[in-house]
């Protein structure tokens, strides 16, 4: 398993896949074409999306940040784990394990919060601020073995990178 992975909460797969899709049309531009999203039932209602190509920090966050809100109204339990190399960041994280997820009691929606694999915690601001802060949470990589699950969901961004059907849903949120 790699280290660009994002664990997500939810009763509804399809909610899930629908969010991807949505977000791999918005960010088609930046995503490379061969770019997978394989996604491995890992309990009953949780799920481990794996990425197969690395993404830059900032699109990671805003991928994070999507799956959270993809209900529009409900907030849905998300955790990404990447390696930190945003130039944002203090060059004492820069190179190390990360996760970025957003609390239940986010009111900014336009952030994400990070802790390094040291507990240090920061608030990535998606206007392009990275701050110290102080959260209540300390990083854990999951130690999940993905030969015991069964095959995943394959979602790859070539197949809805001219999606009219999507485009067409986006439309209603924007």
């Amino acid at each position: 398993m790699n280290n660009h992975i994002v664990l997500i909460y939810s009763n509804d797969l399809s909610v899930i896949k629908e969010a991807i899709r949505e977000w791999i049309y918005l960010y088609k531009n930046k995503l490379e074409p061969s770019t997978t999203f394989n996604i491995y039932q890992i309990e009953e209602h949780g799920y481990l999306i794996e990425l197969s190509k690395i993404i830059n920090n900032d699109l990671f966050a805003f991928f994070v940040n999507y799956l959270t809100y993809s209900k529009k109204d409900v907030w849905v339990h998300v955790e990404g784990f990447t390696t930190a190399y945003n130039t944002g960041f203090d060059k004492s994280v820069r190179g190390k394990n990360i996760i970025m997820f957003i609390p239940e009691t986010d009111d900014e929606y336009d952030v994400v919060y990070v802790v390094t694999e040291d507990n240090k915690s920061y608030k990535y601001d998606f206007g392009g601020g990275i701050s110290k802060t102080t959260i209540d949470k300390v990083y854990s990589f999951p130690h999940i073995n993905l030969k015991e699950l069964k095959e995943p969901e394959i979602i790859v961004t070539t197949d809805f990178m001219n999606d009219k059907e999507t485009e067409f849903s986006l439309t209603k949120w924007f």
